[in-house]
C-alpha cells in the first residue's frame, strides 16, 4: 500500500509519499518540485509510480503556490518567476537537511526532480549542492541564463518591462551562478533522466538536449534523454512510466 501524508517540513507545506511498509525505514528519496502555477498535489500520480518502486517522494509547495499562495495576481507572479525558482533551490537544502534528521534517506541517496519550473529548480539544485546524487528533469532546462534572456525579450514585447538595464544584468549574473549548463562537470558522473515533449512551446527541448549531448559519459553514468514525439508541455503517462522505470534502475 502507498501512503500519502500531509506534513510541514522545514516550515514548507509538503506531501510525503511512501510504501506503508517502508515509511519508517531509510529509502532512496526524491524531492519533487511542481510547475509554475501548479501545486504539490498535481504530481501525485507521478509520485505514486515512484513510490511503487521503493522510492520515498516529498512534494513541497513553492513560494506563492498551493498552500503558500498569496493575493499576488498572475502578472506579478510571472515577474517573480526567477525569485520563486531561486528560493526553491535554497529551500531544497533546508528540506533535505530536515529530512536527514528524520533518518528517511538511505545512505545519502538523495535526488531531485520536477516538472517544468520544478525541473528548472532541480537543475539549479544539482549545480548548487554536490551531495545531491542525481535527478529527473521533466520538461525543464539547465540553461537558466539563456531562458531568462528569452523571457525578458518576450516580456519587453508584450508588457511594460519594469527593470532597468542594470537590474536586468544583475539578475542575469545571479542566475548564472545557478546555471547548470555553465558547469556541466557538476553532473558528469551522476545519473540524470531528461524527459521532454518535442512539440513543447513553453520550455523548448533544445536547450536541455544540447546540454545532455555535451555530457561525456552518458551511458556509463546512467544518463538518459527521452524525447517524445508529438508531445507538448505536459508530461504524458508514457513519460511518467519511462521515468519511473529509469528510477527503479538508477535511484
Amino acid at each position: 500500500m502507498i501512503t500519502i501524508e500531509k506534513q510541514t517540513i522545514a516550515d514548507i507545506p509538503s506531501l510525503h509519499i511512501s510504501r506503508q511498509a517502508d515509511k519508517h525505514h531509510p529509502q532512496p528519496t526524491v524531492l519533487f518540485w511542481h510547475g509554475f502555477g501548479s501545486s504539490k498535489e498535481q504530481n501525485l500520480s507521478f509520485a505514486y509510480y515512484l513510490a511503487g518502486n521503493g522510492i520515498r517522494v516529498v512534494l513541497p509547495d513553492a513560494l506563492y503556490h498551493g498552500e503558500r499562495e498569496s493575493d499576488m495576481d498572475a502578472g506579478r507572479r510571472t515577474y517573480a518567476f526567477w525569485d520563486i525558482v531561486m528560493q526553491a533551490v535554497e529551500e531544497t537544502e533546508s528540506l533535505l537537511n530536515e529530512m536527514t534528521t528524520y533518518e528517511w534517506i538511505d545512505s545519502g541517496r538523495m535526488y531531485v526532480s520536477g516538472t517544468s519550473m520544478g525541473g528548472i529548480i532541480s537543475c539549479g539544485a544539482l549545480r548548487s549542492f554536490e551531495w545531491i546524487q542525481g535527478g529527473m528533469i521533466m520538461m525543464g532546462s539547465p540553461s537558466w541564463k539563456a531562458m531568462a534572456e528569452e523571457q525578458i525579450r518576450s516580456l519587453k514585447k508584450t508588457s511594460d518591462w519594469e527593470f532597468s538595464e542594470r537590474e536586468e544584468q544583475e539578475l542575469l549574473d545571479k542566475l548564472a551562478t545557478y546555471d547548470l549548463s555553465l558547469a556541466p562537470a557538476k553532473v558528469e558522473a551522476k545519473p540524470i533522466f531528461f524527459w521532454h515533449g518535442k512539440e513543447d512551446d513553453v520550455v523548448p527541448y533544445e536547450l536541455s538536449y544540447r546540454f545532455y549531448e555535451r555530457l561525456p559519459d552518458r551511458a556509463s553514468s546512467g544518463q538518459a534523454y527521452y524525447l517524445q514525439q508529438e508531445a507538448g508541455h505536459k508530461v504524458t503517462r508514457e513519460g511518467m512510466i519511462a521515468a519511473s522505470e529509469w528510477a527503479a534502475s538508477h535511484i
